[in-house]
């Protein structure tokens, strides 16, 4: 599909290409708006209430509700997950079912499968909590902090690798604020 004014292509659409403003969702899948390539590409029945932006942006989801997903391949594996907001490219990446996480800043909960034993996390950073999969109640806001977390729960992170050290079970509720 071509769009042409004055001689000239303005849009340009392909087979790959999505554009939905929530009023020609598929398979039963409503109120979603979409743009990009393949993006939402696998919304079905359920899958309701979901804004996806960007080349691969929530390529799997399908019974996902009320996401707003952001960026190249931000939340590109989130199968199921809701209320979740992802921006910035590989922002959730590797998450297949989490629910109400905010990841904001490229790779933000990026690297790792992100499960629900981690829902309710806050990453805002580059690669803040980037290899998290099960940690509970963490909150990393600055690039790198607590990048190294997989199942640590309950610590706090504000600053430049804060708590960068941190990476696992028994490593605990811990508060740092600051560089490293």
């Amino acid at each position: 599909v071509q769009i042409v004014a004055g001689g000239t292509v303005v849009f340009e659409g392909d087979t790959n290409s999505r554009i939905s403003l929530s009023n020609n969702d598929v398979s039963g899948a409503t109120n979603n708006t979409v743009f990009g390539y393949a993006a939402g590409n696998d919304l079905e029945s359920g899958g309701t209430n979901n804004a996806i932006f960007g080349h691969n942006a929530g390529l799997v989801l399908t019974t996902g509700d009320h996401n707003a997903i952001f960026g190249y391949t931000s939340a590109d594996s989130l199968l199921t997950g809701g209320q979740n907001v992802s921006i910035g490219t590989g922002t959730l990446a590797a998450a297949t079912d989490v629910d109400r996480v905010v990841a904001i800043g490229s790779y933000a909960c990026g690297d790792s499968d992100v499960t629900a034993d981690a829902d309710a996390t806050v990453a805002i950073g580059f690669g803040a909590l980037q290899a998290l999969t099960e940690g509970i109640g963490s909150v990393a806001i600055g690039a790198f902090s607590l990048d190294a977390a997989t199942t640590s729960d309950y610590n706090t992170a504000v600053g430049y690798q804060a708590l960068s050290g941190v990476n696992g079970d028994g490593a605990a509720r811990n508060t740092a604020v600051g560089y490293q």
